[in-house]
């Protein structure tokens, strides 16, 4: 399945990963593992953009070489900030494919007790929640 995503929610969506537990031998981190598999290029892309991104807009000493601050980070003017937040806010927008085949994880049993932020963002892409499963498991 594969579905037009922006890179903000690519991101996202791998955030909330960090939040489910795959100590646990179950489904659901079966398929967390094969759904984290398939977003590495996804991610690796967007990273390898956003620095590019950096290096483009940093300062730059008169040798043409990259300015870094006391932390080793890049140093950038205030215009070259502006153009960098305006390319990565651009990017964030862009709009990417990604393949979601073959990794929705249909037991919800453990899925239901994740945070409820990482339930939002990783439903309809890892699995399936609907309120009535919620409502279920408090019944019990």
């Amino acid at each position: 399945m594969e579905k037009e995503i922006e890179y903000s929610e690519l991101m996202l969506i791998d955030a909330a990963l960090q939040h489910v537990k795959t100590d646990i031998n179950d489904k659901l981190t079966y398929y967390v593992g094969k759904f984290s598999k398939k977003l590495t290029k996804y991610v690796e892309k967007y990273n390898n953009l956003s620095g590019d991104i950096n290096v483009e807009n940093c300062s730059l000493d008169e040798k043409g070489n990259m300015l870094t601050d006391a932390r080793g980070s890049l140093d950038y003017s205030k215009e070259g900030m502006r153009k960098r937040n305006a390319a990565m806010q651009e990017l964030a927008k862009k709009t990417i494919a990604v393949d979601f085949g073959g990794c929705m994880c249909l037991d919800k049993t453990r899925v239901i007790k994740l945070p409820v932020a990482a339930v939002e963002i990783l439903n309809g892409y890892l699995f399936d929640v609907t309120e009535e499963d919620y409502n279920y498991q408090e019944k019990k």
